[in-house]
């Protein structure tokens, strides 16, 4: 295992990402260690080496047999118990790329990913600071199942955390390791129901696309009538699964029997031809709502151009948008169009660059690597944060108590539930968990020429 020091300060300016990306290329292919507060050594040696006199005697060690009767086994009745240890140990595991990086290929993904590390060391720190004892393993998967299936095996027996990997059958593989020997794993990139499967040590941070579309239509209604609120979808109906989700939300929410919400079936070629496409749908008297439940990149042209006719349509009549992440994440909406079409986006993870503490942070990181944070950052720096404190406070099976683990972070605020084996279950056996799932849902608006979290400020 190679030990390697933190990245140094920049004097020239240079990107962090070149720095951190040359650590990554030391720990490719072997795991590294960050430790972070290492506990006092003990000074008596665990093995004498004396030896024993020829003619010492030997004590006989007299078995007596006990009826079972008298001493039946303890049978474990699925209670999580408090069990903490005096230091505690992480794994990261994630693909830095660096072979790639090197090649001019994956720079993005690696970019990213040095981010997350660089935010996750700046969190290390603070939990050192506030005494907690934690030590990093981190380990360059490099996008590899076979090199993870080499890494598993490398793990300490003394893990009490893993965090990551990125890809799916690896984060598969890597969660089934976690369920054998009940290590609790965190899963920050990937959202799936598929993933794990009666895994009471899988943590998903990412909530999933249904949860998406529960707040959205949650939200919707808490502020206008079903009437007023208008689903907009592809005409070859290739979003047809998606809206009929959406509408038995919105039956369930309303505890009605029909579909509450009108669909409206949208022409691409209309988008592009038709100067006034999208007029006839606004109310006059009234706000229109439109919720668009296109979530994929592939779907960033047909996002754009509708909500370019919207704007174009919309004259003076009133109206707001509900949208997904992907609304914050293209680089094709203008502002003006969050503007005048009121949007609001469900999202996960938000940075409020007002915030003090977010200040202090993003100085902090451009001081220890010469370049800003990005979202990644924060992201690394919440999850090591959240995770030790908890480890800290509730121990090795510090998973079953995070309804009652609250932290202020930078990033993101953390809503872990249970997900059941059977719908409807309420308990707190652990047998009968499937896995454990972040449900926290913000709605991001963009006000007064800034994006917050709606109703927060």
């Amino acid at each position: 295992m190679t030990s390697v020091p933190s990245p140094r300060r920049l004097l020239n300016g240079n990107n962090v990402l070149f720095i951190l990306l040359i650590f990554s290329m030391v720990i490719a292919s072997c795991s590294t260690t960050t430790e972070v507060v290492r506990p006092d050594r003990e000074t008596t040696s665990k093995t004498n080496t004396k030896k024993r006199p020829a003619d010492t005697k030997v004590d006989t060690v007299q078995w007596t047999e006990v009826a079972s009767e008298e001493f039946k086994p303890i049978e474990y009745d699925g209670t999580p118990r408090i069990e903490k240890e005096a230091i505690y140990r992480a794994a990261l595991m994630v693909p830095f790329y660096a072979a790639e990086y090197n090649r001019g290929e994956n720079s993005g993904e690696a970019e990213r990913f040095i981010q997350f590390y660089a935010g996750v060391k700046i969190g290390l720190e603070k939990l050192e600071s506030e005494n907690i004892p934690l030590v990093l393993d981190v380990y360059d998967t490099q996008g590899s199942e076979s090199t993870l299936r080499s890494k598993l095996r490398r793990i300490n027996d003394d893990t009490h955390l893993i965090i990551g990997p990125y890809e799916r059958d690896p984060l598969k593989m890597a969660a089934q390791r976690a369920k054998d020997d009940e290590i609790p794993l965190v899963s920050p990139w990937l959202s799936s129901s598929r993933i794990a499967e009666n895994n009471p040590f899988y943590l998903q941070l990412r909530p999933t696309l249904r949860d998406h579309y529960d707040k959205m239509v949650e939200e919707a209604l808490k502020k206008f009538n079903a009437e007023q609120i208008i689903i907009l979808k592809q005409e070859d109906g290739s979003d047809d699964n998606r809206v009929k989700y959406l509408q038995e939300v919105g039956r369930s929410v309303l505890r009605a029997d029909q579909d509450p919400f009108r669909e409206y079936p949208v022409n691409r070629d209309s988008l592009i031809l038709g100067e006034f496409y999208f007029s006839d749908l606004f109310d006059e008297n009234r706000e229109t709502v439109f919720l668009i439940q296109n979530y994929s990149f592939d779907d960033e042209d047909f996002i754009y151009n509708t909500l370019r006719k919207l704007s174009a349509a919309k004259g003076l009549r009133s109206t707001t948008i509900y949208g997904l992440p992907i609304l914050l994440d293209t680089e094709k909406i203008d502002f003006n169009l969050y503007k005048i079409l009121n949007v609001k986006v469900v999202r996960s993870r938000f940075v409020d660059p007002s915030r003090s503490d977010v200040k202090d942070f993003k100085q902090r990181f451009f001081n220890e690597y010469g370049a800003l944070p990005s979202d990644e950052a924060y992201y690394g720096h919440d999850i090591i944060t959240y995770f030790g404190k908890a480890l800290k406070k509730y121990g090795k099976q510090f998973q079953f108590f995070l309804d009652q683990h609250n932290e202020n972070l930078l990033q993101v605020n953390f809503d872990i539930q249970k997900s059941y084996l059977r719908e409807g279950t309420v308990s707190d056996d652990f047998r009968d968990i499937n896995y454990f799932v972040n449900k926290h849902l913000d709605i991001i608006e963009f006000d007064e020429n800034r994006f917050k979290v709606a109703g927060k400020y």
